[in-house]
């Protein structure tokens, strides 16, 4: 696997994330309808977009690490993580809160679980993908906090 396969991997997943952010966009899931008041903390709609962006780049990159290394089923449970991540919009109905809440521990649960399979084999890949972790266990806390369960 050279260094064009990583390219592949890491601009396929930025161009899925940026497809992504438009359907968003396009069907204003990005504006909550829930009625409460995004807490303090939350950061602006287009730096999230931006950042799963990056993201998306970052688990393409570990999926290339792990093939790289011959870790073929690790990068497999990244691609799954990458497809559960790509899906969150869909599976939460439009980042309704409390499938989103949901969502969030579940994708964090994978990614963690995701990490420790990539450990062994890169620990570039697995600290890619722990990102991931970081990332939606701050979101769930906006979450929580917009459901005012903080």
């Amino acid at each position: 696997m050279n260094r064009k396969a990583l390219l592949a991997n890491a601009l396929g997943a930025i161009l899925i994330a940026l497809l992504l952010n438009g359907i968003i966009f396009f069907f204003h899931w990005d504006q909550t309808d829930s009625g409460n008041l995004p807490p303090w903390f939350s950061p602006p709609d287009w730096f999230v977009g931006a950042v799963w962006v990056v993201l998306f780049a970052g688990m393409g990159a570990a999926r290339w690490l792990a093939l790289r290394r011959g870790a073929t089923r690790p990068a497999l449970w990244v691609a799954i993580l990458f497809l559960v991540c790509a899906l969150y919009p869909f599976y939460t109905g439009g980042f309704r809160l409390l499938p989103g809440f949901i969502g969030n521990l579940v994708t964090v649960a994978l990614a963690a679980w995701v990490a420790t399979r990539l450990w062994p084999h890169s620990r570039p890949a697995a600290a890619l993908v722990l990102c991931v972790v970081l990332w939606v266990s701050f979101a769930t806390v906006v979450v929580a906090a917009e459901l005012h369960w903080l």
